[in-house]
């Protein structure tokens, strides 16, 4: 109970102001508490670049063949569907060197060939003359050779005939002379051995002469084979050598016209270069971005980052505090989902995704659609729906 000293310096409507704004201070924070309060939780994190980019995967893009940049289609970090012309290139490597310029090579070459041919047709029919006369020479060697060795077995034929004929009239003498009782005796024996040792001689050298024949006829043969041969190819080399020599005017005219004829007009081609896959360009050189730049065959024109290597393969990460990751971590476990982020990507284009996890500190999202965000920096929020004032305070203070 006040005192009536303090109810004589205190007026009764100062005392009911006093006890609203008591029963306010208390009474408020209260109810407060339990009114629903949208839970946000401001982030920033980075894109997280997918599988790297593979030469051998196809996604570089190379000029085709020389030529020069007649005009470029995209620039860096746009996106390109399979199909798409990134890059148009005049093709010079189509000149004035290729088409009819071609043949004349060919009659030039033709006719070195048979100009080589014709100044070498001689020395092969020399050489060709040379080997026939050698084969035939080798065969007539060998007739001469079989009729010496023929001579003389003749001779020595003529002389076992005349023994034989000399040991048949001696054996005759004898048994003509000694009868009956000459027969068988040791002296008959003898004759007789020595006639027939003469008949073998005789038909041992009669075999030897027919052999010798054999022989000669056969030295003939190849001195005719050897001769026809050698006919027959100085005819072949005499009809290939007209054959070149008609070749090689024909070749050395086809030649003087191709040189008159004017030089043919092409056209150099535009090629278009197409994007292989579909994705988000990169790696687009400045020296090579104006028209008119050359290029070389196999040059890198540009790289794709493919949707399904690019920074959405990979996704975002984001970083969360310790309460902020407990917070979100409880939403999870109460809501049986994380929760959504919205986030505004390095180029300044807003994209939303779902985290699809928390480890430590470090979320991870996963952005919604097809496109990934542009690669570097992303700041946003995590949404956390509505809580009350006082969670908001307990989470705020680390109480939860």
């Amino acid at each position: 109970m006040p005192t009536a000293l303090e109810e004589a310096r205190t007026p009764p409507a100062a005392r009911r102001v006093a006890a609203f704004v008591l029963v306010a201070a208390v009474a408020l924070p209260a109810a407060l508490s339990f009114l629903p309060w949208p839970h946000v939780i401001p982030v920033k994190g980075r894109v997280v670049a997918g599988t790297p980019l593979s030469l051998d995967r196809g996604r570089s893009v190379a000029a085709p063949a020389d030529g020069v940049v007649a005009a470029w289609r995209v620039k860096a970090e746009e996106w390109v569907k399979v199909g798409d012309v990134l890059v148009e290139i005049t093709d010079t490597s189509v000149t004035a060197g290729t088409g009819p310029t071609t043949g004349l090579a060919d009659a030039e070459r033709r006719a070195a060939e048979l100009r080589e041919r014709v100044a070498g047709a001689d020395a092969a029919k020399a050489k060709q003359s040379e080997a026939a006369k050698s084969a035939g020479d080798a065969a007539g060697r060998a007739v001469d050779a079989g009729k010496r060795a023929q001579v003389v077995a003749l001779q020595r034929l003529d002389a076992a005939k005349a023994d034989l004929a000399y040991r048949e009239a001696d054996f005759k003498a004898y048994r003509d002379a000694g009868g009956a009782a000459a027969v068988g005796n040791v002296e008959d024996l003898r004759r007789d051995a020595a006639r027939k040792a003469a008949e073998t001689k005789v038909v041992e050298l009669e075999a030897e002469v027919a052999r010798l024949d054999v022989e000669i006829r056969d030295a003939k043969a190849r001195v005719t084979a050897a001769e026809a041969d050698g006919e027959r190819d100085a005819q072949a080399l005499a009809r290939q050598a007209t054959q070149d020599a008609a070749g090689l005017r024909a070749a050395e005219e086809r030649v003087v016209a191709l040189k008159a004829r004017p030089a043919p007009v092409i056209t150099p081609a535009v090629r278009q270069v197409r994007a292989p896959v579909a994705g988000r360009v990169t790696d687009v050189p400045a020296d090579a971005r104006k028209a008119g730049a050359g290029v070389k065959g196999g040059q890198l024109l540009l790289s794709i980052v493919p949707a399904a290597a690019g920074p959405a393969a990979g996704g975002v990460e984001v970083t969360l505090r310790g309460p902020e990751a407990d917070a979100v971590r409880s939403f999870h476990a109460a809501n049986g989902a994380w929760p959504a982020v919205k986030l505004e990507a390095a180029d300044g284009q807003p994209f939303a995704g779902r985290l699809t996890g928390v480890t430590g500190e470090t979320g991870r999202v996963q952005p919604d659609g097809d496109r990934p965000p542009a690669a570097g920096a992303v700041t946003g929020a995590v949404d956390l729906g509505a809580w009350t004032l006082g969670r908001e305070v307990r989470q705020r203070l680390g109480w939860n």
